[in-house]
């Protein structure tokens, strides 16, 4: 086995370059001041006195919010006194409409006595024969409503209007009339069995009645809308 050989002669040079003393450490730096706390202490205490306030006011404050005022009353003067102009004008409206509807009520009767103050005088004429008056009969009721029309659909829409209505009393005429005209006929045929020399005098007897009777129950049917018999 190969031995290593030592330089000692080397190795004594460098021991001797070594330095003969260890230099000491440099010296330790001085300590800090202390700081100075004081003026972060007053501040901590500042706040913590405002946090004391704020604490102290809030538990002051009450639990429930009151409920607010109630608003100014209001003033109703102005509403009333146009709510009494209004009232007034209406009353004054409806005095004038009352007024109104007696003259438009007897425009009605007097035209619902023209028409049967006309259909008596031709019955009347016509009583000299059964078959005269048979004939008669069948050329005169066909034709009232067409007539009545022409004499009462201008007053009775007046009426009408002035109770507030605007339909058209076309209908009601043509009804009221078809009612008229049908109890005209139910009293008139049974006398064409009547002796001729007797039937104008039996005829003259019925119509004459008609012509006391029936204009106002005919004018108050078709004022109300009720449907009229005749008065037979």
């Amino acid at each position: 086995m190969r031995q290593q050989h030592l330089d000692f002669d080397g190795l004594s040079a460098r021991v001797d370059k070594l330095p003969k003393e260890i230099p000491a450490p440099p010296p330790a730096p001085e300590p800090a001041p202390p700081v100075d706390l004081t003026p972060l202490l007053d501040k901590v205490e500042t706040v913590e006195g405002a946090l004391r306030e704020q604490r102290e006011l809030v538990a002051k404050l009450p639990t429930e919010i009151p409920p607010p005022p109630p608003p100014p009353p209001v003033d109703l003067a102005p509403i009333l006194a146009k709510f009494e102009i209004i009232e007034a004008s209406l009353h004054e409206q409806r005095d004038r409409i009352s007024s109104m509807l007696p003259g438009v009520q007897l425009l009605i009767e007097d035209a619902a006595r023209d028409f049967v103050r006309r259909e008596v005088d031709r019955a009347k004429r016509a009583a000299a024969s059964p078959e005269k008056l048979t004939g008669w009969m069948n050329g005169f009721y066909p034709q009232q409503a067409e007539y009545a029309l022409t004499q009462l659909r201008h007053p009775l829409r007046l009426y009408r209007q002035l109770l507030g209505r605007a339909d058209d009393p076309d209908g009601v005429i043509r009804a009221r009339i078809a009612e008229y005209t049908a109890a005209s006929c139910a009293r008139l045929v049974p006398l064409l069995t009547a002796p001729a020399e007797t039937l104008r005098h039996v005829v003259t007897d019925v119509v004459d009645r008609w012509e006391t009777d029936r204009p106002a129950a005919l004018a108050q049917a078709l004022m109300t809308d009720e449907v009229s018999h005749g008065n037979a």
